[in-house]
């Protein structure tokens, strides 16, 4: 069922508004209750809590531990993931593993940190796809256009992706081995031809010898 303007228009302004609803409600319960402040980026120790019960210590515990993993290879700036780092290379590699462990697909992703498309951004993709290789990934998300961590999608850098993954599909495609795809014909044409030239060039040096 289509709606008109007028509903769309109340749609979006109530999505708008519990959005902002639940942005207010997670941020006071971080702040009053965690001690955790999102907008000056502080964090309480984790002992000062004292208000709280033991269920909410384990979901403070848990919050720092999660803050704690995604700050510690992220870009001090703008606070996004890191990738394309050789901590996130070992992360798709025991990723994988465990992937084969329980028998399941297992998805990677092409990330990189870089703020723009430059040298950084490139080396970065390059080590994220060759993690994902070597990690056995089934399936690549984001495989093109990833830039600051996944926080935007660059045309330019999609366009630069799509040329490595075009590589990397080469790279990984078996060689085929046969007389055709060794060009076994052509090259022992050319070495009877060798041959043939190096006996005339022999032949022809030796009745210049011997007329001299």
């Amino acid at each position: 069922m289509a709606f008109d303007q007028t509903t769309r228009n109340r749609l979006q302004r109530f999505v708008s508004d519990a959005r902002r609803v639940l942005e207010e409600e997670f941020t006071r319960q971080l702040q009053n209750d965690y001690g955790m402040d999102p907008n000056a980026g502080n964090v309480a120790e984790l002992v000062s809590l004292r208000h709280i019960n033991d269920a909410q210590r384990e979901t403070a515990r848990i919050l720092r531990d999660t803050l704690a993993h995604y700050t510690a290879s992220g870009d001090m700036k703008s606070g996004a993931r890191a990738g394309g780092t050789p901590g996130y290379m070992e992360a798709q590699l025991v990723g994988g593993q465990l992937a084969r462990r329980y028998n399941l697909p297992y998805r990677t992703s092409n990330t990189c940190a870089a703020n723009t498309v430059d040298a950084q951004a490139a080396y970065e993709s390059v080590f994220s796809l060759w993690g994902a290789i070597q990690g056995g990934g089934n399936f690549m998300l984001h495989g093109a256009g990833w830039l600051e961590g996944g926080l935007r999608c660059s045309y330019e850098k999609t366009i630069l992706d799509v040329d490595l993954l075009q590589m990397v599909a080469e790279f990984l495609t078996p060689l085929e081995v046969t007389r055709d795809a060794l060009a076994v014909e052509a090259i022992l044409y050319i070495v009877e031809e060798s041959f043939e030239i190096e006996l005339a060039t022999a032949g022809a040096e030796g009745v210049v010898g011997s007329a001299s």
